[in-house]
């Protein structure tokens, strides 16, 4: 048996085991996080394609993927860093805009960058006022971590770490 610093971890052989699901988001190593992360966008997948294959009528897939679908990854964007949820969040915009192209009546690749877009404009500017999963990421995870900061300051008094400097200055930034 190999004692001291020779001593090989069970975590450190398999990453992608490494972590655990509490209330609904996704602790551990990054590998894990990311595994995590691409099944959920499977099972988003699997969602896209219920909505456009099992809901017909267009006003109730419109009113099912606005006001239900679209708001799934909110939570996860929230309590996952932004340089872990950057995929699952381009793989959601990929879903978004299938399913969007289902309710419109055209194949996805017929929907230009520019269109999709100005699709994610709000109902007062001329969109449809869907959010960009993509450019929101990074703000949503700040803005759980400056209202966890706000209510609980004594338990960040210890943190230290990339992501914690990263929220440290943007509320020093936004304060000033």
């Amino acid at each position: 048996m190999v004692t001291g610093r020779n001593v090989i971890w069970p975590w450190l052989i398999d990453k992608l085991k490494y972590g655990i699901e509490v209330l609904g988001c996704y602790i551990g190593s990054d590998e894990y996080i990311r595994l995590k992360l691409n099944e959920l966008l499977l099972d988003y997948s699997s969602k896209a394609d219920n909505l456009i294959n099992q809901v017909e009528n267009i006003q109730e897939r419109w009113i099912i993927f606005n006001r239900s679908f679209c708001c799934k990854p909110n939570y996860i964007l929230r309590t996952t860093p932004p340089a872990l949820s950057a995929d699952f969040a381009i793989g959601f915009e990929v879903l978004k805009k299938k399913v969007l192209c289902s309710i419109v009546g055209i194949p996805p690749q017929e929907l230009s960058d520019l269109d999709y877009k100005l699709c994610n404009f709000s109902l007062k500017e001329g969109g449809l006022g869907m959010q960009n999963f993509i450019d929101v990421a990074s703000a949503a995870f700040v803005a759980s971590m400056v209202d966890y900061h706000n209510n609980h300051n004594q338990c960040l008094a210890g943190m230290t770490g990339e992501y914690y400097q990263h929220m440290v200055t943007t509320i020093q930034i936004g304060r000033a």
